[in-house]
């Protein structure tokens, strides 16, 4: 049984127009470490520090360009998975009516649907690797549990094995994989969310040069590409394989 790893985070709750965002990506765990480190060389050449959407400026976007086409290479070649979630505001009326529910719930439905893990076509272990959760130490011991009795549960065209120390909360400066996911989910909620004027400022324009050259990337993968919808396929074995994705939640989505 091949092991993979899931590396994930999640971004804004509440936005303008599009709220509830995940990312993550999907990789052999016999890839990891190699991968990381070839990310990490590249960040400490360029001195970028921690990598992350909040610390993207006029002085370093650069840099992070040359960082995502090398994570994009990766992408390309298929030993990296991309994955983006979030959910129209016009859709959430459907959710549970807390946001701690609600963040759960969608945490669940990201790893079930986005990655198509239940189309591989063989069984699969899967290690689970989240940035620090921001909910209370009952809630996330509660929401680990969920996912484990879950994920075990299913089986459609084959089986997922992921037990509870193969779940790890991790501080994403040790990272990259997590760190570039980072800047592409938080740049695609700018993209959904900010307004004319938020590209003014000279980060807002440097954001906005860097979620061009990501956009540019996912549409050498997928020509056509549309920001507010789902990338199809998604439950099929070509769902699997897919290098990049966006799942978008629809009130037609089932638990």
């Amino acid at each position: 049984m091949k092991r993979y790893v899931i590396i994930c985070d999640e971004s804004t709750r509440k936005g303008k127009n599009f709220s509830y965002f995940y990312g993550g990506a999907i990789l052999e765990e016999s890839k990891y470490e190699k991968i990381n480190n070839i990310l990490s060389l590249y960040s400490q050449l360029k001195q970028l520090g921690e990598v992350k959407r909040t610390k993207l400026t006029s002085a370093n976007y650069k840099s992070y360009i040359g960082l995502l086409d090398m994570f994009f290479s990766f992408v390309k070649n298929g030993d990296i998975k991309a994955r983006v979630m979030f959910c129209a505001n016009t859709d959430l009326d459907i959710l549970p009516k807390t946001q701690n529910e609600t963040y759960s719930k969608f945490y669940y439905l990201f790893i079930k649907h986005a990655f198509s893990l239940f189309y591989k076509g063989e069984d699969l272990a899967l290690r689970l690797i989240f940035d620090d959760l921001p909910e209370t130490k009952d809630a996330c011991k509660k929401f680990k549990s969920y996912l484990i009795k879950n994920l075990n549960s299913i089986k459609i065209c084959n089986s997922v094995s992921l037990n509870s120390e193969d779940i790890h909360e991790v501080d994403s400066k040790k990272h990259m994989v997590l760190q570039c996911m980072d800047v592409i989910m938080g740049l695609v909620d700018f993209a959904l969310n900010s307004t004319p004027n938020d590209r003014k400022s000279n980060r807002g324009k440097a954001k906005w040069e860097v979620w061009k050259f990501i956009l540019k990337k996912i549409e050498e993968i997928h020509p056509g590409f549309t920001i507010k919808a789902t990338t199809l396929p998604l439950r099929s074995e070509k769902g699997w394989n897919d290098p990049y994705k966006h799942f978008v939640f629809k009130k037609s989505i089932k638990k």
